[in-house]
């Protein structure tokens, strides 16, 4: 029964919407390598949202497409990127955070609900990706797309949830939960057992990447 969730929520009939959210630094990197793996057959068209201040993410994403020298790393077609204010940047003070963060929150929804609509969003943190999980998770509740949501943690988290991967397991908004350490799937499994009795859910599915790649693979 759980197989046939995952390939349900990674597979089907026609291509899907896709929307992917670029976090910066590694998390780019991870994205990126991440995306090597998805059948561009399947998944079409595809949005990228960066922040409007990344401009390492964007050139890092440009030269990929157009380098034509990474063969191992090719990338499916994109079809637009968006650009979105950050809420908050360096050394910004608390006070004037609170309308940027209100601006990237309208931003995210201007996006999301009405541009990009969704079928699949991909995102591995950090919390640049909270208010386009938000707008997805009502999107789809309100019908306009199918929006299934994938989380990947970051590769360096061995034992620990990020904090974002702790919110969205808390407030249970992703369908599934890539890991890469075994040590994570444990982890889930143990707080799970021991917050049951505080009305745990567990209606998210985490699953180890490699599990993840060759599924895909399969499907292709």
């Amino acid at each position: 029964k759980r197989g046939e969730k995952n390939k349900k929520i990674i597979s089907k009939s026609k291509p899907s919407r896709t929307l992917a959210v670029l976090g910066s630094g590694g998390h780019t990197t991870e994205m990126l390598r991440l995306l090597t793996s998805m059948n561009e057959t399947h998944y079409s068209p595809l949005y990228y949202i960066v922040a409007s201040s990344d401009t390492t993410s964007i050139n890092r994403l440009e030269n990929r497409y157009h380098s034509g020298n990474d063969k191992e790393l090719h990338l499916p077609h994109y079809e637009h990127i968006y650009r979105i204010p950050r809420s908050r940047e360096v050394g910004q003070s608390y006070v004037t955070s609170i309308f940027t963060t209100l601006f990237s929150i309208l931003s995210s929804a201007n996006i999301v609900l009405f541009k990009s609509k969704p079928d699949l969003l991909i995102i591995n943190g950090p919390g640049t990706c909270l208010p386009i999980v938000f707008w997805t998770y009502v999107g789809r509740n309100l019908g306009l797309f199918q929006g299934k949501i994938i989380f990947c943690e970051s590769f360096c988290r061995v034992n620990t949830f990020s904090l974002t991967g702790k919110i969205l397991i808390k407030f249970d908004l992703v369908d599934l939960f890539l890991v890469h350490w075994q040590e994570l799937v444990e982890k889930y499994s143990d707080d799970y057992e021991k917050n049951s009795d505080k009305g745990f859910k567990r209606n998210m599915n985490l699953m180890l990447i490699d599990s993840f790649v060759q599924h895909d693979e399969k499907e292709s």
